[in-house]
């Protein structure tokens, strides 16, 4: 059936109808109970407009839109599914009637779909042991990375018992309904359920502190937003201010009115932004470097097929650099970028110039990899351990996804190289590599995965079509240690 597109003014005066407050605790509810039934393995009813990318796009807009004076009466489950169905339906103000298969079309509507949609696609815990990985558990030859006693004196409590906070505070918001009491915070305390030597007062000025904002804040930022120049009609897609402070403070305690977005505060992305608040604006490159190793430590997995890896060499009188890493298997060689980008907010909003920047980057770090290609080719002394006699081909390893861009919406933007090369996100290389290290056929697959078979794509996922992923043993460690460290249950 046809569905109307509908403006975002008209979606925006139908979240105005209501009472600023009740919408929010209303949608509050709702994220929850998603989230709970997400542990219970529930599923939501087949074609409920009530997810969370929709009870997000409701909640910023009321935080940007809404008003205290309307009615202070309750909201109803049928207003908030209306809400929610209208937010699906806005209107994307540059996307034409017709033609939207044609590839720069294609891509502004799907790069703001797939960047609105999946923040709330993977499991919010897979997130936490790269966190770990990158800040905690880091490569000791990184001696520029905060140390354990920084990152103490920046979060008010040590890493790791930051992120139990954090969870412990996600479970209690979805105990609650979308609320953290006072009364439960003390409760969660009296149990050790924040971790070791933490009482109620230090987690209270923790949340307080990283997670939690009055609604005067979040709606200034949110109101700030969409004055931007380049919002354009395009408000629905715009940055979330509950992304920075999941948490809103009430008189008795604390709301979240998107669940999942207390974790995301601890993921990869979300400790980005807190150490850059904390370690200025030299602590994006300590990540970059960070994560370099860390791709690294996965690619040593492959150590099983025979894989000998390599870190990056430096080669001729300029002192250049290869890509990151040389992994030289039995049947190919596979060379490696790791790349800490993240989106920006102009991709998000699907602004042609936006997406051309991200691209722009993923199109840099193929040439590093075929400029590379061809000095192995040109037999450099310094690569002389790298052979010539076997297929070579790339993979881009990007912090944060970068969604379709290995497909034709992304063709006129970036140019061929002399080397196949796929990019993958972090998530999928942790999930894909320990699979491939165990199977008999790994080395096929993999290069079977880099190869083009037109008008199919390389996708590193190929590689483990139709078998069972095997849990990653890197991840793993760091989670069990994790885990035995948290003082509650949180399986």
């Amino acid at each position: 059936m046809y569905e109307r597109r509908v403006p975002y003014r008209e979606f925006s005066r139908a979240v105005r109808r209501f009472h600023r407050d009740r919408l929010l605790d209303k949608v509050a509810a709702a994220s929850a109970a998603i989230q709970a039934g997400r542990v219970a393995r529930a599923r939501l009813p087949i074609r409920s407009p009530v997810q969370q990318f929709t009870l997000a796009a409701v909640a910023r807009t009321a935080l940007a839109e809404s008003m205290v004076y309307r009615s202070d009466e309750p909201v109803t489950d049928q207003d908030l599914t209306r809400l929610c169905h209208l937010a699906i339906q806005v209107d994307h103000p540059d996307i034409p009637d017709h033609g939207i298969l044609a590839a720069p079309v294609m891509r502004r509507l799907l790069g703001r779909l797939s960047y609105q949609q999946q923040l709330f696609v993977h499991a919010e815990l897979e997130d936490i042991t790269r966190t770990l990985a990158l800040f905690d558990d880091h490569d000791p030859a990184l001696t520029d990375m905060p140390t354990a006693a920084q990152w103490e004196q920046a979060l008010g409590v040590p890493l790791p018992t930051y992120l139990t906070l954090a969870f412990t505070a996600f479970v209690g918001v979805g105990v609650h309904a979308g609320r953290f009491p006072h009364a439960a915070i003390a409760a969660a305390a009296r149990v050790g359920a924040f971790g070791e030597g933490v009482d109620a007062h230090t987690a209270t000025a923790v949340i307080d502190t990283h997670f939690a904002a009055d609604r005067a804040e979040l709606e200034l930022t949110a109101k700030s937003g969409e004055t931007a120049l380049f919002a354009g009609g395009r408000q629905l897609w715009l940055s979330n201010p509950l992304l920075a402070n999941p948490m809103v403070r009430r008189p008795d305690g604390y709301s979240a009115p998107i669940a999942p977005f207390v974790l995301h505060k601890i993921t990869p992305l979300g400790m980005y932004f807190t150490g850059i608040g904390a370690f200025g604006d030299g602590f994006p490159k300590l990540v970059g470097e960070s994560f370099e190793k860390l791709v690294g430590r996965h690619l040593r997995l492959l150590e099983s097929q025979g894989a000998q890896v390599y870190p990056e060499v430096r080669y001729g009188h300029e002192n250049k650099l290869t890509c990151d890493w040389l992994v030289v298997l039995p049947k190919l060689v596979l060379l490696v970028e790791a790349k800490g980008m993240r989106s920006i907010e102009p991709a998000r909003l699907g602004d042609e110039d936006g997406l051309k920047t991200l691209a722009s980057r993923v199109q840099k770090a193929r040439n590093q990899i075929a400029t590379t290609a061809k000095l192995i080719a040109g037999r450099i002394p310094e690569l002389a351990h790298i052979p010539d006699d076997r297929p070579i081909r790339g993979l881009v390893v990007t912090l944060e996804p970068l969604h379709l861009v290995d497909t034709y919406v992304y063709e006129d933007l970036l140019e061929a190289t002399a080397v196949e090369t796929a990019t993958a996100s972090a998530h999928s290389v942790e999930e894909i590599l320990p699979t491939v290290a165990r199977l008999p056929d790994g080395q096929a697959r993999l290069l079977d995965a880099l190869t083009a078979k037109p008008p199919t794509p390389v996708a590193l996922d190929r590689a483990v079509k139709g078998v069972v992923l095997e849990r990653n043993p890197n991840s793993l460690k760091l989670w069990d240690n994790w885990r035995a460290a948290t003082p509650v249950p949180i399986d």
